[in-house]
């Protein structure tokens, strides 16, 4: 009996810095994630937060760089986070009506290519565990049934039981690399100043971008199980917010004049092809079909506006949809 008492200590003792590795991870994110992470640190603050708010943006990082909340009215919150798709912002939406009165208006903006690929499926939404484990079998379910590669291929059942219990192996490398603390001042200061913005960030801060963006490589809309499950997202996105009484604007983020004319005639009739339908099936919400095309100075980086752009662009959309 002794013996089995002695073996059951040197494993629990064995086992113990591990576990605490894993109360560690589960703790304090903030401390060892990257700075993408308080971006949806923040949305789910103002998901289960009690203030309401009349306006939401959802969207991407183009939504998170180009719209200022604060020159949209004082009851504007901006939602979007960095790599998000549809599918993410379709369960913001359905957590926030859980919390919250319904605001008047939804603004959704994506950038053309999130329409048609998921690029950050696994590095965040399933490593930050953005959804549920509810939501995540349900995009898994609707995953299967188009055949979406970032969700059904590249995130298997292992994956998701590893990010969901903050296993070593998952988040080993990035506590090694932040020392387990070190990234935490940063991160907080990222958090603060998005608390302070309600949800705007620059992405990029250059004063001016001649770079082209991820868009002017397709030589049409992408069709694939990624694209068709961005679409059954944003159709019950669009039908979540007419079944509760939300104006719904789909914006479109301005590109760099070097993007702009390098744009594929193909990708170009495509995605107004896109456009078009939705506003066809949703006769009632209002879709910008053309892409607006902005001076190189205006932008950050290849793909966002820098806070000069995004101020002439908020003060745009507050004069088109917000008087």
């Amino acid at each position: 009996m002794k013996s089995k008492l002695i073996f059951l200590a040197k494993c629990i003792l064995a086992a113990l810095p591990f576990l605490v590795v894993i109360v560690f991870t589960f703790a304090y994110p903030m401390a060892y994630m990257d700075n993408e992470y308080p971006a949806r640190k923040y949305t789910r603050e103002v998901i289960t937060g009690k203030t309401d708010y009349e306006t939401l943006i959802l969207g991407d990082s183009r939504a998170m760089a180009d719209l200022m909340p604060e020159y949209l009215g004082d009851g504007c919150v901006n939602l979007a986070t960095g790599g998000a798709t549809s599918v993410e912002n379709y369960y913001y939406l359905q957590d926030y009506l859980k919390h919250h009165q319904a605001p008047e208006t939804c603004l959704i903006l994506f950038a053309p290519f999130h329409y048609s690929y998921m690029d950050n499926f696994r590095t965040r939404t399933v490593y930050f565990n953005d959804l549920s484990i509810a939501q995540m079998a349900e995009v898994r379910k609707n995953a299967h049934a188009v055949g979406a590669q970032a969700v059904t291929e590249e995130v298997d059942t292992t994956d998701l039981i590893a990010n969901r219990l903050r296993l070593p192996n998952v988040y080993l490398p990035a506590l090694l690399n932040a020392r387990f603390t070190g990234r935490y001042d940063d991160n907080s200061k990222i958090l603060s100043n998005l608390r302070e913005s309600r949800g705007y960030a620059p992405f990029g801060t250059a004063e001016g971008s001649d770079e082209l963006n991820y868009e002017t490589s397709y030589e049409s809309l992408r069709e694939s199980g990624d694209s068709q499950l961005i679409g059954i997202y944003m159709r019950k996105l669009i039908e979540l917010c007419e079944q509760n009484g939300i104006r719904v604007v789909v914006l479109q983020a301005p590109m760099n004049k070097a993007s702009f004319d390098t744009l594929q005639e193909g990708f170009v009739k495509g995605y107004a092809l896109y456009m078009q339908s939705l506003s066809d099936l949703y006769p009632d919400i209002t879709v910008e079909r053309e892409i607006p095309c902005y001076e190189n100075a205006l932008f950050g980086d290849s793909s966002h506006l820098n806070e000069t752009g995004a101020l002439q662009y908020t003060e745009e959309i507050a004069q088109k949809y917000m008087n």
